[in-house]
């Protein structure tokens, strides 16, 4: 299932960065040239911050499936995929992965999904449920400053391997 098809129109897209809590990042989503997404801005680690993140509504059941697979490139960076199962949700459920220069595919498992709230591993939330997710996103938030830029050509999941 090629989910970035439901999800390619960047008005679906809402960032959120830590000016939320008085820090200085910034991002946006477009269309990237490549027909995807990009994702890009700053991260800034003044006044407690260091984060910025984007996600979009996405009503699917995916259960069954054993993951999500991506396809993206961009400068070397550590992100996040964030899914959310209950709509307006304090849990995230993330799994991280590397941007590389060279248009990379990730099969990221919802087994290594952790549930994370405001930033902070939470043992105690319910299991994922991929029948159930209602959103999904990419965050970074890596201790670097710098701008940033991924580029997401695919989203979908995959076959077991």
């Amino acid at each position: 299932m090629h989910l970035l098809s439901q999800i390619v129109s960047p008005d679906l897209w809402t960032c959120v960065n830590d000016d939320v809590m008085g820090g200085r990042s910034t991002s946006r989503i477009t269309r990237s040239d490549e027909g995807g997404i990009q994702f890009g801005g700053t991260v800034s680690l003044a006044n407690n911050g260091g984060f910025a993140a984007t996600k979009a509504p996405c009503s699917v059941d995916l259960s069954g499936q054993p993951g999500i697979m991506l396809r993206v490139h961009g400068p070397p960076r550590r992100y996040r995929l964030t899914l959310r199962t209950e709509p307006g949700g304090r849990i995230s459920y993330r799994v991280p992965f590397w941007a590389t220069p060279q248009l990379a595919t990730h099969y990221l498992p919802f087994a290594r999904l952790r549930p994370m709230r405001r930033g902070q591993p939470r043992p105690d939330a319910p299991p994922f449920d991929a029948a159930t997710i209602c959103e999904i996103g990419f965050l970074i938030g890596d201790k670097q400053a710098g701008d940033f830029v991924l580029h997401v050509h695919r989203i979908q999941t995959y076959a077991a391997l």
